[in-house]
């Protein structure tokens, strides 16, 4: 469907007399329009043209022109634009932009506009306003929107030249849709090298999407994914690709240090330090490169043979518990299906409830309330991700379920695991039982991920004697340690 019309801000006067717009520093310049998947097709009178003018991120590409890059639409003799009737809804709703702020889809305005900088706070200024939030509130306006998710920019690291005006709240469902359209591009580039921590697959990135906004971007070869929320701006993986690019580093920290810094009385001071995180084997490489390597946990492998026949001494009271369950309940060990989905999440509110009320530690109990929403995204989304899900149940009610993985064609990452304490061993028997699934019969190795510093939790995954532990480092730049 085509979006409604949209009413120009700017006169067409003002903007032929302009030097601004339609023209770039970089070719590849993050200010270049984008243009919607449905978009593309339905600019009927220049759909040819665009199939062409448009690059794989989706942007209109540029062509070099005396020391600048403009949009190859761009007549620079006289300021016109050879596509004015198709042109992209970008370039249409411009000097307003459809941005991620703070986590949320909303409308900014980009001051170096001199219309803007001449009208900001005017009765027509304001009136145009209104009449933006009234467009977009428009259900012909959010199915557009919502059916090309990658109008949605991200300007972070320039939030200074924007300011921002109001939500778009209905449009926050957009995010997911895009985010899963990059999970091919985002494998291709995680299988280049070896991968070991489980945060290293679309999984773990997709399923934290309502706390942080994801920007993916190459730079030298590299694929660079920064995380966003409204603390500042981190690198959520080491750089992807087949070797690490000490340029495609020094950028990311640059970018970082742009985003993440404010400026106070004309000093300039960081709100939150930009660092890499989910490194492994790759620490040795950043100490070559010159930056900070700080060990921040491990993850636990062990052999999946081991915790499908518990045998010896040394698993004599996990052979214990999964009896006890097995031999006392009526239980049923059932494969996850979508129409479970309100009874999971009705079991993590128990299952949450019960932890908090025998926990004061305040890291735990945030990591509770976080996972909420994590553990309902791999209900609904376990298709699209590719996870392998069981429950158990008993007397017809869930009473446990666990969700997992293939990280490499070796090791299967077990994601979590939720389980009614009341019924003695049901948590041993659901792990058993999932390691010993059809499923999972031909990886050798079982990942049950990080243990976020919690004493409980590093003691429960020890007592079934892991195999091999890998470190997990963050990355910082030394001047901020």
């Amino acid at each position: 469907m085509e979006q409604p019309h949209l009413k120009q801000y700017v006169p067409s006067s003002v903007c032929l007399s302009c030097d601004g717009c339609c023209r770039f520093k970089e070719q590849n310049s993050r200010w270049r329009p984008r243009v919607g998947l449905q978009e593309k097709t339905q600019l009927s009178l220049a759909e040819k043209i665009f199939a062409t003018a448009v690059d794989e991120e989706g942007s209109l590409k540029t062509i070099s022109c005396g020391g600048m890059h403009l949009c190859q639409f761009f007549n620079a003799t006289d300021h016109t634009c050879g596509v004015y009737q198709n042109r992209p809804f970008e370039c249409q709703l411009y000097p307003f932009l459809l941005t991620r702020w703070q986590g949320k889809v909303a409308i900014c305005v980009h001051w170096n506009c001199p219309h803007v900088q001449k009208h900001f706070g005017s009765l027509e200024y304001q009136k145009y306003v209104q009449y933006l939030q009234d467009y977009f509130g428009q259900a012909e306006v959010k199915e557009f929107v919502e059916k090309n998710p990658g109008l949605i920019g991200d300007y972070g690291g320039y939030e200074a030249e924007l300011e921002y005006l109001f939500n778009v709240e209905t449009l926050d469902s957009a995010q997911p849709t895009g985010l899963l359209d990059q999970q091919l591009l985002v494998n291709s580039y995680l299988e280049k090298r070896p991968r070991f921590l489980s945060s290293l697959s679309f999984v773990s990135l997709f399923l934290w999407k309502d706390h942080f906004s994801f920007e993916f971007e190459e730079i030298d070869h590299n694929l660079c994914v920064f995380a966003k929320n409204q603390l500042g701006t981190f690198l959520y993986w080491p750089p992807l690709g087949e070797a690490i690019s000490a340029n495609a580093v020094k950028e990311c920290f640059l970018r970082m240090d742009n985003q993440n810094q404010k400026i106070s009385n004309g000093k300039r001071s960081f709100s939150h330090v930009g660092r890499i995180e989910n490194v492994a084997h790759e620490a040795e490489i950043f100490k070559t490169f010159g930056y900070h390597v700080q060990s921040r946990g491990e993850e636990l492998y062990y052999y999946r043979e081991n915790l499908v026949d518990f045998k010896g001494e040394a698993y004599k009271s996990k052979r214990s518990s999964y009896n006890q369950f097995a031999r006392n309940y009526p239980y049923r060990y059932l494969p996850y299906s979508s129409s479970m989905l309100e009874d999971c999440c009705q079991l993590y509110e128990d299952w949450m409830a019960e932890r908090k009320s025998k926990s004061d530690n305040e890291i735990f109990l945030a990591l509770l309330e976080e996972n909420k929403n994590v553990h309902r995204l791999a209900f609904e989304y376990f298709q699209e991700l590719g996870l392998v899900g069981r429950v158990v149940e008993v007397d017809g009610r869930i009473r446990a379920y666990t969700f997992g993985y293939p990280l490499t064609d070796q090791t299967f990452c077990i994601l979590f695991e939720v389980a009614d304490l009341s019924f003695k061993g049901l948590p041993t028997f659901i792990f058993r039982e999932f390691c010993a699934d059809p499923e999972l019969q031909n990886f050798s190795f079982i990942n049950v991920m990080e243990d976020f510093a919690m004493e409980n939790v590093t003691k429960t995954k020890l007592s079934f004697h892991p195999t091999i532990q890998f470190p997990i480092y963050t990355i910082t730049q030394p001047e901020h340690i």
